[in-house]
């Protein structure tokens, strides 16, 4: 009988052993923030790059964060989460906001085989935004340029012969007057608007039309400038625009919203905004079929320029060893060709440039020339005080507190100030 205990008891034992759990290995979350307009179910390519990965990889899975807010909050939101440490591994975050980051010692520079695939293969135009002669800071995840909207049907009607014409900005300023409508005094379609508020999206857009005359970012020593001669040039040829009745003479109060709205609802007939609007257009306008996106003016015989900006992924300190790895995988051409094609998002990388879209999209070929050609905000740390002295002085200028050439000299004074 004892034996037959003994026997039972190992039975028992036994079959405990096996029906105990296997410990599965313990997975890794890498946590990527993004703001809400950039979430999964909202951009499709970000959806499939993160199914493809936490697929490939179950032992090291992609979560998304979700950041509500608006863009002008949302720089002192991710300072904020990211100096106590309780953000993210990674974060997607305006290019022109990458300064203040790394001067903060919020974000890591990227890994060297990652920096090399940037250097390599992104934008050459979008560089100087994201990396320094050291380090590489981000990977560049969306592209954007500024662009003309136009409304070419009423451009067809009110001036026949406008697309024969040089689109330099002589011929522009003719065509802005040529598309303004005094028939309903109570209602004046203009031909042209752009934002004249102390806002960022002011600053951006104006360094628009001054670089297209010559303008400089940078001085000889790498120090943020600004040439009083051409900035004050700029300033009086867009003044002339509302003098003339062309633009509205509230310019001073209109942000970028206000323009795009104007021009969604048909009250402007032109006016410069990003490229991200051509999906607002399709949403929110049923006039977004007679809109086209043009390359912004050339001034005499130079060549035409923009602004080029976007959002990028940058690595937060203490981030996971793995997540410089996924961030490389969301840049690569498989998941910008699908930005491109699925969600109207322009790439980043530079082999999608050679892409058919650019060809059959009516937008395409001015958008792939900005993305060529475009000129990228430096990374700089004293950039966002410089952008908001640019917005001071042009909404100086459309209050009629300070002239041309005064508010620039101010300005350009301050700016030596602050480096």
């Amino acid at each position: 009988m004892k034996y037959k205990g003994f026997v039972a008891f190992f039975i028992v034992v036994a079959l405990c052993c096996g029906c105990a759990p296997k410990h599965k290995p313990a997975t890794t979350v890498i946590t990527v923030a993004v703001p809400q307009w950039y979430a999964p179910e909202k951009v499709s390519a970000l959806g499939q790059a993160v199914r493809d990965w936490n697929t490939a990889r179950p032992a090291t899975i992609v979560s998304i964060k979700i950041l509500a807010g608006k863009r002008e909050a949302l720089l002192q939101k991710i300072l904020l989460a990211a100096q106590r440490g309780e953000l993210a591994d990674a974060v997607l975050v305006r290019n022109e906001w990458l300064g203040r980051l790394a001067a903060d010692g919020l974000i890591d520079p990227l890994p060297a085989s990652t920096a090399a695939t940037v250097r390599q293969s992104a934008l050459p135009s979008l560089l100087p935004a994201i990396a320094d002669e050291q380090n590489v800071w981000a990977v560049p995840f969306d592209a954007d340029a500024l662009v003309i909207w136009l409304r070419h049907d009423l451009a067809n009607q009110r001036d026949p012969g406008w697309s024969s014409r040089p689109w330099t900005a002589e011929h522009f300023a003719t065509l802005s007057k040529a598309l303004t409508d005094r028939s309903n005094p109570q209602a004046v379609r203009y031909g042209f608007a752009f934002p004249g508020a102390r806002a960022l999206n002011t600053a951006v857009t104006f360094l628009a039309w001054y670089l297209g005359r010559g303008g400089r970012l940078v001085d000889e020593q790498g120090r943020l400038t600004l040439d009083v001669a051409v900035a004050s040039a700029a300033l009086e040829w867009l003044l002339d625009l509302v003098k003339s009745g062309a633009a509205p003479n509230t310019t001073a109060s209109l942000e970028q919203n206000d323009v795009f709205r104007g021009l969604a609802g048909g009250a402007y007939a032109m006016t410069l905004g990003g490229s991200w609007e051509r999906s607002m257009l399709a949403r929110q306008s049923q006039l977004g079929g007679q809109i086209a996106a043009f390359p912004i003016p050339a001034v005499g015989d130079r060549p035409s320029t923009t602004v080029l900006g976007g959002w990028s992924f940058v690595l937060l300190k203490k981030h996971r060893a793995e997540t410089a790895e996924f961030l490389a995988s969301a840049f690569s051409p498989p998941v910008q060709e699908n930005k491109l094609i699925q969600d109207g998002l322009l790439p980043t990388h530079v082999v999608i440039l050679s892409n058919r879209w650019f060809e059959t999209n009516p937008d395409g070929r001015t958008l792939s020339a900005a993305l060529t050609t475009g000129r990228a905000l430096p990374l700089q740390t004293g950039l966002a005080a410089y952008l908001d002295r640019i917005s001071t002085m042009v909404a100086a200028v459309f209050l009629g507190a300070e002239t041309p050439q005064i508010a620039a000299d101010r300005a350009a004074h301050d700016i030596r100030d602050f480096q």
